[in-house]
Formats: C-alpha cells, structure tokens, sequence
C-alpha cells in the first residue's frame, strides 16, 4: 500500500470517514481489512475509538468527542496511515457454504430474472451458485452482507414495486447485486431463492452469521433437504435457552390495556455493532430519557417506555413507582391529574392514562427499577423495522405484560411527588429541579418558528454545488408526516446536485442529512440504517438531535453551520446541566 492510502473527512461531531478511493474491486477492500486490522491492534490509535465500520470504499471511525477531540482522532489516524505499507496481520477469508433451495416456492421472481436475463432457470442457478462471493460490507440490516462477484449475465433490475415483505433467508438480486435478506422486511430485489440458514438470530452466539472480508459459496438442495435442515435447526435451538438476557429480580410489573399510537421499549441504545449491519437505536430524545431515570432513581441506561404523539393506557400488577417527561401530556392516575418530570407511586391494580401529548412528540415512562426485556446485543432498545429487541421486537399492544426489576440501593432516596418535594421544583432558583429541567426543555425549542438546527459540513458536502449550500443554509423546511424513528424527512426547496446524490455507500452517523434523488433533505436518526447511498450534505451537531426527536410534522426548520468547537461546547454545556439535575434531584 502506498503511504497516501486515504483521505480523512470529518462526518460530524463523533465520526471521521477515511476514503480509500471510489471504486469497488477486491485490491481496495484488501487494504481496508489490512488498514482495520492495523488500526485494531495498536493500542494508541484504538483507545477512545468507540466503532470501526468497514465499508466498500472507504472506513468511518466513531469516537466520543468530549473525550477525544477531532483533532486528535484525526492526527492519530494520520500516524496510523503513515503505516500503510506495513502489512498488517489479516485473517484468511472463511468460506461459508450457504444452502439454497431455488424452486417454485422459494423463488417468487425466478421467471421475472429469466425473461430479463433470457437463460433458463437452471442456467440461472448453476450461474448463481458457481463461484464464491466476496463480503464487501455489511449494512442496512443486522448482517446483510453486501457480496461482490456475482456474473454480470444475471443483472437484472430491481422490482418496479417493492415489497412490503421479503421472508428472512431470501436470496435474491437487485441490479448488479445479489445478497441474502437476513430478517424479515421490505425489498425491492428479485427473489430467487431461499436458505434455512439463520444469517442473524438473536439467541445465538455470535448473533450475525458473517464478517466483512468473509466469502459466500451458493449451494443447491431441494425442498424436500431445505425442511429437513430447518426442522434439525429448529430442534436444536429449542433445547437451549437463550444465553442473552440477564435475569434480575422483579419487583413489580404492568399489564397494557392500549398501547398508544407508538409506545416502545427503550434504552441508551446498542453502539458497536454497526460494522455488522445493527443500528444503534435507543431513545430518540437522549436528554428526556436521561431525566426520566435520574428522577425515577435509576442506573443510566435503564430501560424505559418511549411514546409518539398518543401514550398508552397501563394497568399496574403490583406497587411501583413511574415519571413521565420529554412532550407534555396529560395524564390521570386513577382519575387523578400526574405532574410531569415528578416520581409517582402507583397502588397495584391503579391505572394510568395518557391522552396526546399537547407539544412536542414523544414521552418518556421511566419506572423504577427498569423495564425487563431481553438485552439482545448488550441493549433493550426496540427497533421495529428489523423486529429487533425491547417487547418480541415490536411497539406494545393490548394484553403485553412487562415485568419491573427492584430499585438500585444506590438510588433508593429519590423523592416522590409530594407537596413537599414539588414545592423545590420552584424556577425562582436557577439551579433547582424546575428551572434546570426548563433550561434542558427538548420541546420548549420546538416553540421557536422556525427550528434552527445546527450543522456540521457532511463527508460529501464538496459535491454540492455552492448555489446548492446557499439554499441549504438560507431556506426554511418542512417535517413532513412520514417522518420516523429511521429519519425525519423535509420538504421544502429541491437541493440540485448536477451529477445526483447517490454514492457509494458507505456508513450514516445519527444526524447526517442525506439528500435524496429527489433532492429533499432526510435527517437519520435512532433507527437508521448503518450504511446508505445518499450524499451527505451536512450533519446535524449531538446537543441537536433531541429537538429532532421533538419537530411535529408541519415543524418549519433551518439550517446553521457552525464550527467543532461550537457544536464541543453545546454537548458540554448539556452534559453540565443533566449532571447538575442529578445531583439536585439526588440532594431534595
């Protein structure tokens, strides 16, 4: 490798992309293996780097900037990068050998390929299942592997309407592509087969089946071979018990009698796991969620209840206590109204309603003692497009039941809701409960018409025209109603980029706004896929991502770029006032 082996660009706050070039080929992915490997066995280029996410092209590095600064992350891997020609000690590829069953029933759009491509079916297996594939990349699901190599005779374009369904274990091409669908979900490429293989299952260990560098060999069965292995896997798995989840005593639990609009599970999210296709998810609104534990009593990170626009109705199984924050709503325990941001206790058998939220968006329900689900990938958080974690992967419904774990001793003096306690919730007093919980208000900034966000330029920001930023910068979008937990889509004026805004994909930081071909703005939040083909015009500073959480559709927004060490200093001074709430929610 030459020393010059690629170019660093900031990509926001926390990340820095590293570009090998643009161009997908097996020379360029053997330096980013040999480059990753590199970076992961030496010890001052690793510490503070919380994420490697190899791509096909290039490799985003994710740190924690109030730890390490910019500059410092990227002098380290400048340093690093003077070490290219060194060969860097890589695993040989391991060959997974992946049963395919390709007949009628498994193969929906079998005839759709072989009118496009005029070969038979079995000429399209034999094509399909003749060599190995190369694992560029993962991404876009947990452990969707993107795989090079496939015979150019099989291109065949993707479907004109995708579905709102692929089974998991579908294989299937788009384009010049073909891969396998790892869960359940929508798609738009031709299916042409399936497998029994489990690409991701949470109750494994490891979850995710592949790793980037990995190769893939297509083997033909029949149905009759394809039932069998599903039964033996089936079997096996069914006589071991999950080895994800850590059992804590239950105190309490809730049953739901409705589950609102949106109501899902919630925590800190499951960072490091995106080089594996996983998204991070987690509470939308970090700081509301933050305040829902501190005043609850509980350890940061403990799972909560996330609500969008209306909440759920709860009935609760035995004693606990909750607190509610992040968008008013107007509450009523057992007819009695609920003060927002206080610790309620809540008699077995009491039931808890919440209406629509009167600004804002979402809501927090923090219990004390936390909510106990599986922790899938170190983390609770639901993501409901890869059906992954929280309550089966899903939003809660009539008849869920949810167990409450016991409070924290070092927690056990928060205080409740009392006359008393409320009374210090005074904002005469700038540094009391009420008046910090004003200054951290994610919704009180959604009152301001319009948003403005700020933002940091985007790795792509330089294929933009300049006419293009300036309309950026100075003009006033709109959240649209299709906005979700993936990302908060704009209308507004079309951002015009000569050559198109597709790329070679690579990864998405939370708060990157990509530019769609249509030219609109979509800005990528929890949910969001790990890697996209969308340029990234700029991205959206951390102490911002919670007001994001907030914008109701029809929200006017704007843009602001502003610099490093202005987007540093917003985080820091967040980070100063939740601490500052802890200590006096700790203290009353």
């Amino acid at each position: 490798m030459s020393r010059q082996c690629f170019e660093i660009i900031e990509a926001g706050q926390n990340a820095v992309l590293l570009q090998f070039g643009n161009t997908i080929d097996e020379e360029t992915n053997g330096r980013i293996r040999s480059f990753c490997a590199l970076l992961s066995r030496t010890e001052e280029c690793r510490s503070g780097l919380f994420e490697i996410v190899p791509a096909y092209c290039s490799v985003t590095v994710y740190f924690d900037p109030l730890v390490l600064p910019v500059r410092e992350v990227t002098g380290r891997l400048t340093r690093a990068g003077e070490h290219c020609d060194e060969k860097a000690v890589v695993r040989e590829p391991y060959l997974h050998r992946i049963p395919v069953c390709y007949e009628s029933d498994f193969a929906p759009d079998m005839r759709n390929v072989a009118e496009h491509t005029h070969l038979t079916a079995d000429e399209i297996v034999k094509l399909h299942s003749g060599k190995p594939y190369l694992i560029y990349m993962l991404g876009f699901l947990p452990g969707f592997a993107y795989l090079g190599g496939m015979d150019k005779r099989l291109n065949t374009p993707r479907l004109k309407i995708p579905r709102t369904k692929i089974p998991a274990g579908s294989v299937a091409i788009g384009g010049e592509q073909t891969g396998i669908y790892p869960v359940d979900s929508p798609g738009g490429w031709q299916i042409i087969g399936r497998t029994p293989v489990k690409v991701f299952d949470p109750d494994r260990n490891p979850q995710i089946l592949f790793k980037a560098g990995d190769k893939i060999k297509f083997e033909p069965i029949t149905k009759k071979e394809f039932e069998q292995y599903e039964a033996e896997t089936n079997f096996t798995q069914a006589s071991v018990l999950p080895a994800n989840g850590r059992r804590r005593p239950v105190q309490s639990g809730i049953k739901v009698i409705s589950g609102g609009m949106m109501t899902t599970v919630q925590d800190a999210g499951r960072p490091g796991f995106q080089k594996d296709g996983v998204g991070v998810s987690g509470a939308m609104d970090r700081i509301s969620y933050a305040a829902a534990n501190m005043i609850a009593g509980n350890v940061p990170g403990t799972a909560v209840l996330e609500t969008t626009l209306a909440g759920p109705e709860l009935c609760f199984t035995l004693p606990a206590d909750f607190v509610i924050t992040g968008a008013p709503v107007k509450a009523l325990l057992e007819g009695r109204a609920v003060p927002m941001n206080a610790r309620i206790h809540a008699e077995e058998g009491s039931i808890l309603q919440t209406g629509f939220v009167s600004a804002g968006v979402r809501s927090y329900i923090a219990f004390t003692g936390g909510i106990l689900v599986p922790e899938i990938l170190g983390s609770s958080s639901t993501n409901s497009k890869c059906g992954l974690g929280g309550y089966y992967g899903r939003s809660l419904k009539e008849g869920d039941e949810l167990a409450l774990g016991c409070i924290a001793q070092e927690f056990s003096g928060r205080p409740y809701a009392d006359e008393a306690s409320l009374g210090k919730f005074s904002e005469e007093n700038q540094y009391s409960p009420a008046a910090l919980l004003t200054r951290l208000s994610t919704v009180r900034r959604c009152y301001d018409t319009p948003l403005q966000l700020r933002v940091l330029p985007g790795p792509q920001k330089g294929m933009f025209p300049e006419d293009a930023v300036k309309t950026f910068c100075s003009s006033v979008f709109t959240v649209t109603a299709d906005s979700d937990r993936m990302g908060c889509r704009l209308s507004g004026p079309q951002l015009v980029c000569p050559g198109g805004t597709d790329i070679i994909s690579d990864s998405v930081p939370a708060g990157a706004v990509q530019i769609t071909s249509s030219g609109d703005p979509v800005i990528m939040t929890a949910d969001r896929q790990t890697t996209g083909g969308y340029a990234k015009i700029a991205v959206v500073i951390s102490a911002d991502m919670p007001f994001i959480a907030q914008a109701a559709p029809g929200t006017k927004v704007t843009f602001a770029f502003v610099t490093q060490e202005e987007a540093a200093e917003a985080l820091r001074g967040q980070e100063m006032l939740l601490a500052m709430l802890d200590e006096v929610v700790t203290d009353l």
